[in-house]
């Protein structure tokens, strides 16, 4: 099996970045292949823009979004690894999955609005919350 790990956060010494790290460590010790897509440090865009909404239009999706796709078509599991941020995901995850999980690409609702033009695939969301250990009460 092939794991792709999403990783949302832009310090690379923050416990969410040890997270994904153990994570595909822990997916290699059990003999699978590990992939780790590093939005911050990869400077992903997550902004949808006119560009996008072209590439939909035309089936030309931008060279950004095609990296991503790649990614996803080589992956037979994904795990997303973000804090929480008021009980969501924080924008550059939510951008990824608005850009990556493109029209035409991942769905098209025209035909049959239950249907993926993916194949299934297992995911994980490992999401760390909890107070900064600065606010933290002794």
């Amino acid at each position: 099996m092939h794991v792709l790990t999403i990783l949302d956060h832009p310090d690379q010494n923050s416990f969410n970045s040890a997270v994904a790290k153990e994570f595909c460590a822990g997916a290699e010790g059990a003999g699978h292949t590990t992939e780790l897509a590093d939005l911050h440090a990869e400077n992903f865009d997550p902004r949808w823009s006119m560009v996008d909404v072209s590439g939909d239009n035309s089936g030309h999706a931008p060279s950004d979004v095609l990296v991503e796709q790649e990614r996803i078509g080589r992956a037979d599991a994904i795990g997303f690894v973000f804090p929480l941020f008021w009980w969501g995901m924080p924008a550059m995850t939510k951008g990824w999955i608005d850009r990556g999980w493109s029209w035409g690409w991942a769905y098209d609702q025209l035909d049959d609005p239950e249907k993926s033009l993916q194949r299934p695939r297992t995911g994980v969301l490992l999401v760390p919350a909890g107070a900064r250990s600065d606010e933290m009460e002794e």
